[in-house]
């Protein structure tokens, strides 16, 4: 007992201890923020102009994290070593070198969409059309918000790289809503997508200046030394990743626009932000179990290993389906509260459950191959997944609709398990050979 209390003041002692404490209250804080943000904008702009703003916001979400070019792994990478080193120079060449690269490869990206939209504006509504024109000044912005949380948390600032991306972009993004409406500006999906370009514009430039008083004053005072090749060299492979998981993730709300009215895409955006509430504890299984992952791969214990994968997979698929449980027996409830025209979505809510279940099924086992050291193999898992996933997804959302893109979804998420669990058998056989 008496060790066990010792044991326990030197956890409370512990930097990282509390590091690790602070950013995960901020995590949970930042997505239930974003997730009631989600359901009171729904309730207030109702389906039609809700689909006109999730539509402009989902295509922020995919690009804004491609503007990184996987230079969020690549902060884990060096800096640490950097800081470690009193490399300071390198240090402060490296956080330049990623906030200039990012900000402009996003402004790169907006410009492109941009002149898309002007040449091509049939390709979606006009009310679209608008909101996009409005939202897409916020890319560059809010990928300097997403990078920043791999920088802050490299430089030990748990609060700097979570609290604006999670907890400040979106506190801004409704006051300046409720101001803008306050002045006179209609209840829409143009307003809330001004709204959260103006808000990501303050916050992102707040968290800069932030970010410059907190950072070490010796890195800041010193010499930049760039190593752009090696930098650039290791952030590209894990951008490829990044951007087979975002396209899993966002493309089919974004090729639903295309085929259906902003009505159901609303209903697709709201439904899907229900069912992501499932993977909370799904990530937290996985982020646990990392660490007896890696001890049991270190002392090559074949039968510990697959107990610790067997198990974990159970209870996240577990934890998963009583939450899928939950939400299936509320679902109706939760629509009705948000107004008429989010009714008649129970099938849809199905399979969006059913999606988050295939992947409570998978993620454990990506997370082995990537500790296991092999990220080409999961690159090509994710990027066919991905590839996959879009190729179904416009086909069937083009004939079904909503239901169509949650079928496109779910067949790359299947893709993905199934390809995951089959290199896991070989690479698990390997090693108890």
């Amino acid at each position: 007992m008496a060790s066990a209390r010792r044991v326990i003041k030197r956890l409370k002692r512990s930097p990282l201890v509390w590091q690790s404490g602070l950013g995960l209250i901020l995590q949970t804080l930042g997505k239930g923020i974003g997730f009631l943000l989600t359901l009171f904008l729904a309730r207030l702009l109702q389906a039609s102009e809700f689909g006109v703003f999730a539509y402009g916001r989902n295509l922020i979400f995919l690009i804004a994290p491609l503007a990184t070019l996987g230079y969020t792994s690549a902060a884990t990478r060096y800096l640490p070593d950097y800081l470690v080193q009193e490399k300071f120079g390198e240090a402060n060449g490296f956080t330049r070198h990623t906030f200039l690269t990012v900000f402009f490869t996003g402004l790169a990206l907006a410009g492109a969409a941009f002149i898309m939209l002007t040449f091509n504006p049939d390709i979606v509504e006009n009310s679209n059309l608008r909101a996009l024109y409005a939202i897409l000044p916020s890319t560059p912005f809010y990928a300097l918000l997403f990078v920043l949380v791999s920088v802050g948390r490299s430089y030990g600032l748990t609060t700097l790289a979570l609290a604006p991306l999670l907890v400040l972009q979106p506190l801004a993004h409704l006051g300046l809503f409720f101001i803008a409406v306050a002045l006179g500006a209609p209840v829409d999906g143009y307003t809330a997508s001004l709204a959260f370009s103006v808000a990501t514009a303050i916050v992102s430039f707040g968290a800069f200046l932030w970010l410059r008083g907190a950072i070490p004053r010796a890195v800041l005072e010193a010499r930049c030394v760039c190593h752009n090749r090696d930098w650039l060299g290791f952030s590209l492979p894990t951008a490829i990743g990044l951007a087979g998981s975002i396209l899993m993730t966002r493309f089919p709300t974004l090729v639903l626009g295309f085929f259906s009215p902003n009505a159901e895409v609303g209903r697709f955006a709201i439904i899907l932000a229900l069912a992501q509430v499932l993977a909370i504890p799904r990530d937290a299984i996985t982020g646990a179990l990392g660490p007896e992952i890696m001890r049991r791969l270190s002392e090559k214990d074949v039968p510990g290993l697959l107990l610790v994968l067997r198990r974990g997979v159970l209870f996240s698929v577990g934890v998963t389906f009583a939450g899928a449980l939950v939400l299936w027996m509320l679902g109706d409830f939760v629509l009705g509260l948000l107004g008429p025209s989010f009714a008649g979505s129970r099938l849809l809510l199905l399979l969006m459950i059913g999606d988050q279940l295939i992947q409570a099924s998978s993620l454990l086992l990506s997370a082995f191959l990537t500790i296991e050291a092999r990220p080409r193999v999961n690159i090509i898992i994710l990027c066919g997944s991905a590839f996959l996933c879009v190729v179904l997804a416009t086909i069937l959302a083009s004939h079904m609709g909503a239901v169509g893109a949650a079928l496109g979804s779910i067949g790359g998420s299947l893709a993905m398990l199934v390809a995951t669990a089959f290199v896991c058998w070989r690479k698990l056989s390997a090693i108890a050979r």
